[in-house]
């Protein structure tokens, strides 16, 4: 079954209402290229094997453009198989790939400010909509309901890249959510560990990086 894990990553990192980024860049662009990966994974598409990403080819092509894109640069014999690498190779362009899949849905608008160099911003069609992920993460994570197996991941995502406070963003409502949050990370498979781990390292490295 297709999943569009990387959608909501980027619906809990911008606006609801406005579409502006609301958190570090580098965050969301890691993060991303996190989810595009774990899409894959989680139809298929993809073993995760010590430290490399592999196409299983057992599987016929995704059900959406950019997966199938990524799907296809992995799939290149001649590529890099690290889990690192291939996160930083894909944060480059994660925001706007999956931003472009959000238009080409109609989740997102795109609307240009007046005058010959007017900035676009890129609003939610439903700010409803839009603040969905955030809100069903948060629920289920305060009042221990289950989450789907993508949910699962995308939860380990937030953590992994320190956006948890976001997402719970009531300390009163959501203050148990810490605690689940941190269960369903440990509980998660192995290969997603691998997965997560590489991404907080990714994380940790564009901190010091900022730093410097």
């Amino acid at each position: 079954m297709e999943t569009r894990l990387a959608d909501d990553f980027y619906l809990i990192t911008h606006d609801d209402r406005s579409g502006a980024l609301q958190v570090p860049l580098e965050a969301a662009r890691l993060g991303l290229a996190t989810a595009l990966l774990a899409e894959l994974w989680l139809t298929g598409h993809l073993v995760i094997y010590r430290d490399g990403v592999y196409p299983t080819g057992s599987t016929g092509r995704p059900g959406n453009g950019l997966a199938g894109e990524v799907l296809a640069a992995i799939s290149d014999p001649r590529s890099e198989r690290l889990v690192g690498a291939w996160i930083r190779f894909l944060a480059i362009d994660a925001v706007p790939d999956v931003r472009g899949r959000l238009l080409a849905d109609g989740v997102l608008l795109t609307v240009r400010r007046r005058g010959a160099f007017g900035r676009r911003t890129f609003p939610p069609a439903s700010s409803n909509e839009a603040a969905w992920a955030g809100m069903r993460i948060a629920r289920q994570l305060s009042y221990r309901e289950p989450l789907s197996a993508s949910d699962q991941i995308l939860t380990g995502i937030v953590l992994a890249t320190g956006l948890l406070d976001r997402v719970l963003w009531d300390p009163v409502t959501h203050s148990g959510g810490h605690q689940t949050a941190a269960e369903v990370r440990a509980g998660l498979p192995s290969e997603v560990q691998v997965l997560l781990g590489h991404l907080e390292a990714c994380v940790a490295n564009a901190v010091l990086t900022a730093l410097h």
